[in-house]
């Protein structure tokens, strides 16, 4: 076999192992996503694990459920839990942060960003730090 021959099967074999480890990837985060109906006890439960996806997997049946809105900051501090340190989102022009996990090919923290007018809240996105 020459070495061309060689390079050229070792390049194959390279790109074979790329894809599969890229497929496998992507199914995990298919998991990841998925929506699960939302839980208080859990969500509270999974707030200090910062390697849990349990948050990430419930955020958008929360969001879509409508049981956040209306809300006082008390009520929502009853759902979700405590919410992480002010000096961690300071500037971003909301007033409090729920931390939900890590996802991706390249990982980056998640979070639950919520605003409030009067001590009601008025808007909760997922934002990527």
């Amino acid at each position: 076999m020459t070495t061309r021959t060689k390079r050229a099967l070792l390049v194959t074999a390279a790109s074979v192992v790329l894809v599969l480890v890229a497929v496998m990837l992507l199914q995990r985060q298919a998991q990841v996503t998925t929506g699960q109906p939302f839980d208080s006890a859990t969500w509270i439960a999974t707030g200090m694990d910062r390697t849990a996806t349990r948050r990430l997997e419930m955020v958008d049946e929360l969001l879509a459920s409508g049981v956040l809105k209306g809300k006082t900051r008390d009520e929502v501090t009853a759902l979700l839990g405590p919410p992480e340190p002010k000096s961690y989102f300071k500037g971003s022009g909301f007033d409090t942060m729920h931390h939900l996990g890590k996802e991706g090919l390249f990982p980056s923290p998640k979070f639950l960003a919520l605003s409030f007018e009067s001590d009601v809240l008025v808007e909760a996105q997922v934002m990527v730090d």
